[in-house]
């Protein structure tokens, strides 16, 4: 069975030469001639080419080569014979699939395991199933280039000799992966200059002369295959699949002589071809997936346009001059089947030329998805000068980004020279966003401009930050023109994103009384905002008569971004597309839009400035203002977790760009008249509420409240945290101090029995001087008209000044609990402290200063219907003239509001308001007592 295998094995790969059959050894001569190859097998490698024949010679070579016999020989013995046949037709060849159809034959096993080897795994190439030996010096040109076609063909292509080449099976990711894929050899003609029987015994001495023996032999057989190639595609054309691929055999020939005239011309004749044996697939709505069915022909025909490339490079005068104009197109094409494909175009001037036409001819047709793949692939140089033409573009066609890392690092005399020309852009007044885009990406967002540690700077780069960009960018905000300016929150309409127009008239309102040219402008703001389906949430406005101007912040919310038009720094980068800033900067005549990049990220505007008078008015901008997050971050904040510094940034144009400290030029007109928004300004009783106390930064204060009270304040890792309640708020007398007041779990409490207490303490703190000035602390008990939860302290510094060098503050308790079933109930209990040396003293303690309680029908628990009335009661403390033991008395005023309750009413009905003096609280001498006379007013 084994030789009738053999048989046709052999006759396959001779039927393409017709070569006649040999007779068989004789066994006499089948011994000799193996007896001979087991001493090569013994020859060192390098000697092989010098071994001395006497019985294997290439006649009997041929003829053990075509014996059935053979492939019972080891396989050692099989591949070392072929060193033998270096002189004889056995490696002889007409076509490449010639060179497999012949191993096939003589190591069948072999090849058929390296065919079902995991190619992933560079261990497992062909050279570790069959390992030849040569070529070496003294061999015949044909010789040679059999066994480099052999070594250095594609290794798809031998395990899968019978279709497209192209069709990459999982697990390899490029085609030209050689025999050998762990030799680094990955293109067609490096192999076949490289490979020699010699390398493989090299020594430090004979390295350099073994390379150039390799070098010689690639020399060789080159033209060689190059003949093979040339008159197989001119008898066959593009018939051949495998081995036999017409782009297959041109990419090697190409990789051999790129600039061969007769490749260019050969390329020409069957690129139609090339198109009808093997058509592209349907372009399909999703890109196809690597290693899948239908990608073989993309691949093969971009391998061809590759081909045709590099051609046109290397061999001009064989082309016409159009040719390369009209190969970026047809390159383009291939793009809808694979984002991946690599074409790299601009490594010439002439393909620079070309390459720019090309994106010229695609922007102009809005063709971005293409833009973007071409500039993917290619040099740097020829997308930083197409970048350069359109960054100016009022409507530009695509999204351009230019390749900043290649500008910044320059590099070379081109690089540089067209750096400065990016750089001449800045400081165009109708160019804002493009004067913030430039400087943010040549300096990293400014930090170039201020990191001591990148010493010397390019003077490139120094002379911008010393023009563009000045110190302070960062202020601390108890700077005097950093402190919080009062923001007037504007009615607003609801959003209504499926409306059109919807904030016309309200944004028209802005620019009432303004000329026929301001309120065309704004239709054409309000326009935009409702194409791009923008939503206002909130806007504020801010009156700066002293600037001669008004400024309103408009945060939106874009539902329909436009990615190649891109409004100020609208925020389209980040899905969900989050909210954008735009400030409208009015001076009474007119108005203009001014964008927020997104590198400013902040809460609020805190101030409006033109410190430096030059016209450029500055934002002070600060992102969370007062608000701690529990973590380490807070130690960077003050006590009342306000932010230490604010950002600033100046406005140049139509954009809040980096601050630069210009030449003072003639002083701003101050304004008198309010703008016209202020008639959008939000009633009083509708602002949204600011008065909370100031928050504690417990994280900042805990070690100092702990000298004290040695509680845990929270922040460790047990997650354990005994504070309740804690509010601060500065000092109303002493700025450099602040009063702290807290609730907290007593750890001393003996069972679960005396949970219902809870401690109470209050602390004088110098802040400059990181201490406790006066303490006071307390035990509350909880019962079933008292509940102490967090957000129920409030330290209340109105005007106490109760004697001479004696002023108060009250700490107030919103802890009055009323049952489900209660028809009145007390909270809001007052306790006024003076200070004393290093203590606090409560003059008046647990005063309830608000209560209500159903005067009239009964609320019935809650069950059937409510009919009553209710009297609900605000306290007043006021200082009166008259005095107790040389401290003023406190005048307790009520203020009541009568409400009805009935079956039929939705809200509550407020029958009647009125005040009433409640009497006078008295100082005894130790605190205040009431003395109740009741007086309505």
């Amino acid at each position: 069975m084994l030789n009738v295998i053999f048989l046709l094995l052999f006759v396959s790969a001779n039927c393409a030469q017709a070569q006649p059959a040999l007779p068989p050894l004789n066994p006499q001569e089948f011994n000799a001639v193996i007896q001979e190859i087991e001493a090569m097998v013994k020859t060192k490698e390098d000697h092989a080419d010098e071994f001395s024949v006497r019985e294997a010679t290439p006649e009997r070579i041929e003829r053990l080569y075509q014996m059935p016999e053979l492939l019972q020989q080891q396989k050692i013995i099989r591949e070392n014979g072929l060193i033998f046949a270096a002189h004889s037709p056995l490696l002889t060849f007409n076509q490449p699939s010639d060179v497999i159809d012949k191993m096939a034959a003589w190591f069948p096993k072999e090849l058929a395991d390296a065919r079902t080897a995991d190619a992933r795994r560079s261990y497992d190439s062909i050279r570790q199933h069959i390992y030849l030996f040569g070529p070496y010096p003294s061999w015949p040109a044909e010789q040679t280039a059999f066994l480099m076609l052999w070594e250095c063909m594609p290794e798809n292509v031998w395990r899968h000799p019978q279709q497209n080449p192209f069709l990459l099976p999982p697990g390899q990711g490029s085609f030209m992966a050689i025999a050998d894929t762990s030799s680094g050899q990955y293109e067609f003609s490096t192999c076949v200059h490289e490979r020699s029987g010699l390398l493989s015994s090299w020594t430090q001495a004979t390295v350099e002369s073994y390379k150039q023996a390799a070098l010689a032999m690639g020399n060789k057989a080159a033209p060689v295959l190059q003949r093979k190639f040339i008159d197989y595609l001119s008898e066959h054309r593009c018939q051949g699949t495998g081995p036999n691929d017409c782009v297959l055999l041109m990419k090697l020939w190409g990789s051999l002589s790129p600039a061969d005239p007769d490749l260019a011309k050969m390329l020409q004749t069957l690129e139609q071809d090339v198109a009808s044996s093997a058509p592209l697939p349907p372009v399909s709505p999703n890109i196809y997936p690597r290693h899948q069915p239908l990608l073989e022909n993309v691949t093969r025909q971009a391998a061809f346009l590759m081909l045709k490339q590099a051609s046109i490079a290397n061999a001009p005068p064989a082309w016409s001059p159009q040719s390369l104009q009209d190969l970026l197109p047809q390159m383009g094409k291939l793009f809808q089947y694979d984002d991946d494909i690599g074409f790299y175009i601009g490594e010439t001037p002439a393909e620079q030329s070309a390459m720019l036409a090309e994106l010229e001819r695609l922007y102009q047709q809005s063709d971005c998805s293409n833009v973007d793949r071409w500039i993917k692939f290619n040099l740097d140089p020829v997308y930083a000068r197409f970048a350069l033409k359109h960054l100016s573009d009022a409507n530009p066609h695509c999204r351009i980004i230019p390749p900043w890392d290649w500008l910044k690092k320059g590099g070379s005399t081109a690089a540089n020279d067209l750096r400065t020309e990016y750089l001449n852009l800045l400081g165009h007044q109708e160019t804002g966003a493009l004067h913030e885009l430039l400087l943010a990406n040549f300096t990293d967002d400014g930090k170039a401009c201020f990191d001591k540690t990148t010493h010397p700077q390019p003077a490139w780069l120094a002379s911008l930050c010393k023009t563009w960009i000045s110190e302070p960018q960062n202020v601390p905000l108890n700077s005097t023109q950093a402190q919080p300016i009062r923001a007037v929150p504007l009615s607003v309409p609801p959003m209504n994103a499926n409306q059109a127009h919807w904030y016309d008239a309200w944004l028209m309102q802005l620019v009432a009384g303004m000329d026929a040219n301001t309120q065309q402008k704004m239709r054409a703001f309000s326009e935009e905002l409702s194409r791009r389906q923008g939503l206002i949430g909130n806007a504020y406005g801010w009156q700066l008569p002293k600037l001669g101007v008004s400024v309103v912040e408009l945060q939106l919310t874009i539902n329909k971004p436009d990615e190649t038009v891109a409004w100020p720094f609208e925020g389209w980068q980040t899905l969900p597309y989050q909210s954008s800033r735009l400030l409208l900067v009015f001076d009474g005549a007119s108005f203009m839009v001014v964008g927020v990049p997104m590198r400013l990220s902040y809460e609020s505007v805190v101030q409006i400035t033109d410190s430096d008078a030059d016209g450029h008015l500055e934002v002070w901008l600060v992102n969370d203002f007062r608000k701690c997050h529990g973590d380490d971050s807070d130690l960077q904040r003050e006590w009342d977790c306000s932010a230490k510094t604010v950002e600033m940034g100046e406005i140049w144009g139509n954009a809040l760009t980096y601050f630069s400290n210009s030449l003072k030029t003639q002083p701003r007109q101050t304004a008198s008249n309010p703008p016209a928004w202020q008639a959008l300004a939000l009633p009083a009783d509708q602002q949204p509420y600011t008065g909370r106390e100031q928050p504690c930064n417990i994280r900042l204060l805990s070690n100092l409240l702990s000298s004290q009270l040695p509680i845990n304040y929270g922040g460790n890792n047990d997650d354990r945290n005994d504070v309740i309640d804690m509010v601060c708020k500065q000092h109303p007398v002493h700025a450099e101090q602040a009063i702290v007041a807290w609730f907290y779990l007593l750890n001393e409490a003996a069972n679960e029995a005396e949970d219902y207490k809870k401690g109470f303490a209050v602390a004088v703190i110098n802040l400059q001087q990181n201490k406790i000035i006066r303490f006071y602390r307390d035990i509350i008990e909880e019962d079933a008209a008292m509940r102490i939860d967090a957000g129920s302290l409030k330290i209340d510094t109105a005007r106490y000044k109760l004697a001479d060098n004696v002023r108060a503050f009250a700490v107030r308790m919103d802890i009055g609990h009323s049952p489900s079933c209660a028809e009145g109930g007390e909270s809001d209990y007052l306790t006024l402290f003076v200070e004393e040396k290093n203590t606090l003293k409560p003059v008046l303690k647990d005063y309830g200063m608000s209560s209500w309680q159903v005067v009239e029908g009964s609320n019935n628990c809650g069950y059937g219907e409510a009919n009553y009335t209710t009297d609900t009661v605000t306290r007043v403390l006021s200082v009166a003239d008259t005095t107790s033991h040389g401290w003023h008395d406190l005048e307790v005023i009520e203020y009541h509001q009568i409400d009805r309750i009935t079956p039929t009413s939705d809200n509550d009905e407020v029958v009647k308001k009125y005040s009433s003096s409640l009497g006078k609280l008295r100082f005894d001498g130790k605190e205040y007592l009431p003395e109740m006379t009741g007086k309505a007013h």
